[in-house]
């Protein structure tokens, strides 16, 4: 299995920034529910009854994934570009 290389400290700052944005976006309803249902499944989807992880999916899927996406890629284009 090949190596997988660290991701540069610049990628990450942008993402969190980019996640947290989305983050804020969402209600604080929805903000609170994943936050007690992440918790409670301690990082394992089998932790939870069936009826939460629907509830999970239901909340992830009012983040715009293809925004999240183009806000990402041109910040880490251009930092890329400086870089070289």
């Amino acid at each position: 299995m090949p190596r997988l290389r660290p991701a540069p400290w610049w990628i990450l700052f942008e993402l969190v920034t980019v996640a947290h944005a989305e983050w804020r976006g969402l209600s604080a309803t929805d903000r609170d529910k994943l936050s007690r249902l992440a918790i409670k499944s301690r990082g394992l989807p089998t932790n939870l009854t069936a009826r939460e992880r629907a509830e999970i999916k239901r909340i992830l899927s009012k983040i715009d994934v293809k925004r999240v996406a183009k806000d990402m890629v041109p910040k880490v284009v251009r930092r890329r570009a400086r870089l070289r």
